[in-house]
């Protein structure tokens, strides 16, 4: 069975050999009282991503889920193309903005 068979959210990017990176997620799961949301990176060199993001409610999940993609696409340090851009747009830890709370951030151009 596929780790994720019908995802809801769907980006490739390109790599500079021709290439692609697929990136999937699925729609939070409610399990007992927290929420998860599955996602995969196919198509990295060091092997596919298949992971989950737990939350306390769908939305804290599925923000997990994308600043988690973001941190490990960043983390291949590669250069990658989204729509021919250099500009990934991809959600991403950033530092905290006041002391013992979670950060993220996205990078979009807006011209």
């Amino acid at each position: 069975m596929a780790f994720i068979e019908t995802p809801v959210l769907q980006r490739v990017l390109q790599k500079l050999d021709g290439s692609s990176i697929e990136i999937l997620v699925s729609a939070p799961v409610l399990e007992g009282q927290d929420w998860f949301t599955n996602w995969s990176i196919k198509g990295l060199e060091d092997g596919d991503v298949n992971l989950s993001s737990g939350g306390i409610d769908s939305m804290q999940s599925m923000m997990f889920a994308l600043s988690a993609i973001g941190d490990r696409i960043a983390a291949e340090q590669q250069e990658l193309l989204f729509m021919g851009s250099e500009s990934l747009q991809l959600l991403r830890t950033a530092p905290p903005i006041e002391p013992d709370l979670w950060s993220a951030s996205v990078q979009a151009p807006t011209a």
